[in-house]
């Protein structure tokens, strides 16, 4: 479940973050919170070794924080 009422500077490290990256027109993309530095959040994909360090989450990309998922 996507919380809207989150904004960019609630994001803590391991937040589930959803944000657009330019390369991939129309869609969004989520990964975790893994590390904040002057150019904006590190993401880390779930099931990757190595950070997602080519595009960095800021308030400009930033659509929601997750705040529930749910398994069936």
């Amino acid at each position: 479940m996507l919380n809207t009422d989150l904004v960019y500077s609630d994001i803590t490290p391991g937040a589930l973050v959803i944000y657009s990256i330019n390369y991939v027109k129309g869609f969004n993309t989520m990964h975790q919170a893994a590390l904040l530095d002057s150019a904006g959040w590190i993401m880390t994909g779930l099931g990757n070794k190595e950070y997602e360090n080519k595009v960095r989450v800021t308030a400009a990309n930033f659509v929601g924080i997750v705040s529930r998922t749910y398994v069936w």
